[in-house]
């Protein structure tokens, strides 16, 4: 082999193995002894290649070749001065199919909706550069929003002054108010500045004091207590949603701008009055008679209510469901409403008076409600008027009204 094309050819070895060092600094977080040995060995075989290629390269500056030389520089040139205009006036341009690297249509709509300032300090490390550019989007789309990146590594003086310890760590804040958000998605973001520019925030009060889950429970998930490395002090044993999972309910609410407390109906200063929803998630002992009064009354003078009951454990509020369904039929001047959901054993149906059937299954349902099902589209039909109880001459007409209760692309259930 020639020394003059073995030279050059250790020459391009070293000067790949440059790039591929920088490019590993660049991007790894844990990768400073490979970077540093992929320069030092890229470094040493460039050097050797150049004190070997010497004379090739006298020769290359002579006058015979000086237009090729010239052409290269200018070449060179045209790119760097392309490389400088581009970084002075970035542009971005997704050629994707489904815009994987752009913002949502819904998330750029509510940006520009923004009128005041926020400013953002993204605390990141070299492995979150796809996050980085995320927040850069954020900010082109408002004036009004604003954000610096930190390094906690390198600029520890910065994140012991805002508190914070890990890098993935934003902090947003606007006309005083501050908000944290750990989440590096583009919904998280999103929420975080919706949050934080909000003046005014709605209280979800979840009812406590009857083994109900705890909303501020340090977990979230199924997992095995007293593993490695996990335990909160109990013997090993499955925990699961229902015990201490309610603080991924809390921490959506949260995401939507919801204070979120937790409320005694049993201490005389709670005023139900300050809570845009009550929430009552699985008590597993019944309500006191004065508790069931004070719900009553709140949902009586408009307020807003989600129960979730097990239908195997008394929970003293029958009453307060079959009130609120009364109210429904008096308002919508119905005969019965009946729910269909979907189980494990095939289809349940329960109507408004308590009547259950179990076992049922698509074919055995009325062809409207099996449309429901199959369509996931509400179904209007024209009925008989005489067989309604309203006895008012203002009506003369009615009518079934079909809705399906969608969750994703399916539905779980049908209300008639």
């Amino acid at each position: 082999m020639d020394s003059t094309f073995r030279s050059g050819l250790i020459l391009i070895i070293g000067i790949l193995l440059l790039i591929a060092g920088a490019i590993a600094n660049a991007l790894s977080v844990d990768s400073s002894a490979v970077a540093s040995a992929l320069l030092l060995v890229g470094l040493l075989l460039s050097l050797w290649a150049l004190l070997k290629l010497r004379h090739d390269l006298r020769l290359l500056f002579s006058a015979s070749r000086r237009e090729l030389l010239l052409s290269t520089v200018g070449v060179l040139g045209v790119l760097v001065a392309i490389a400088w205009v581009s970084a002075l006036y970035p542009k971005r341009f997704d050629l994707t199919a489904s815009h994987e690297y752009s913002l949502a249509p819904e998330t750029i709509a509510m940006l520009k909706t923004i009128d005041r300032p926020v400013h953002i300090t993204f605390f990141h490390d070299r492995g979150m550069r796809e996050t980085v550019e995320l927040y850069e989007l954020f900010a082109a789309q408002n004036d009004k929003i604003t954000v610096e990146f930190f390094d906690p590594t390198l600029n520890p003086a910065q994140a012991k002054l805002r508190g914070v310890q890990f890098a993935g760590t934003s902090l947003l804040e606007s006309e005083g108010r501050k908000l944290t958000v750990n989440g590096p998605t583009e919904t998280d973001i999103a929420n975080g500045i919706l949050r934080v520019t909000q003046t005014q925030q709605q209280m979800a009060c979840f009812l406590d004091g009857h083994g109900e889950p705890n909303p501020f429970s340090l977990e979230s998930h199924d997992h095995m207590e007293g593993g490695a490395g996990h335990s909160h002090g109990l013997e090993t044993k499955i925990v699961q949603h229902e015990q201490h999972g309610m603080a991924k309910a809390r921490g959506a609410l949260e995401a939507l701008n919801y204070v979120v407390e937790k409320i005694s109906l049993m201490q005389s200063s709670t005023d139900l009055s300050l809570c845009s929803v009550l929430i009552v998630a699985g008590p597993q002992t019944p309500l006191l008679e004065p508790e069931i009064k004070a719900i009553d009354a709140y949902l009586d003078n408009g307020g807003k209510a989600l129960f979730m009951i097990d239908p195997f454990v008394k929970t003293g509020l029958d009453r307060v469901v079959e009130s609120l369904l009364a109210n429904i039929l008096d308002v919508v001047g119905g005969i019965t409403i009946v729910l269909y959901l979907r189980s494990d054993g095939g289809l349940t149906a329960v109507d408004v008076y308590g009547e259950r059937r179990t076992g049922l299954r698509l074919s055995d349902l009325d062809a409207d409600v099996r449309s429901a099902f199959e369509t996931r589209h509400p179904v209007e039909r024209a009925e008989d008027f005489s067989e309604t109880l309203l006895t008012t001459p203002a009506f003369t007409k009615s009518f079934t009204w079909i809705y399906p209760l969608v969750v994703g692309h399916e539905a779980i259930g049908v209300i008639q």
